[in-house]
């Protein structure tokens, strides 16, 4: 997803860092429940896209009340990247999963 700050064009990419920011400033294990949660991360997001732009909270909220659907559209790319995540890891086969469920038991 490309996103325009201050006139520049930014390409963004979800990352380890982006899910450990998250974690840093939730001061929480990661987990996306509202609204506020996917500003959050969306804010960790282009900080860790983004290095080189000291990038300010206020700003992220500023671009979102002038374009509500930037968070739309955020929300769209997150989906379709968790997704690929989700279809790349690795699979628990029949019989892991079987165990997991008698573990329960």
């Amino acid at each position: 997803m490309k996103i325009k700050i201050k006139d520049t064009d930014y390409e963004l990419k979800l990352s380890m860092r982006s899910y450990m920011l998250m974690e840093n400033i939730k001061g929480e294990s990661f987990n996306i429940e509202n609204m506020t949660d996917t500003i959050i991360f969306f804010y960790c997001v282009i900080l860790t896209s983004t290095k080189e732009y000291d990038f300010k909270y206020d700003e992220l909220l500023d671009m979102l009340d002038e374009n509500p659907g930037l968070l739309s559209e955020f929300n769209n790319w997150l989906l379709g990247e968790f997704q690929k995540e989700s279809m790349m890891s690795p699979r628990d086969s029949e019989e892991d999963s079987k165990k997991k469920v008698n573990q329960d038991q």
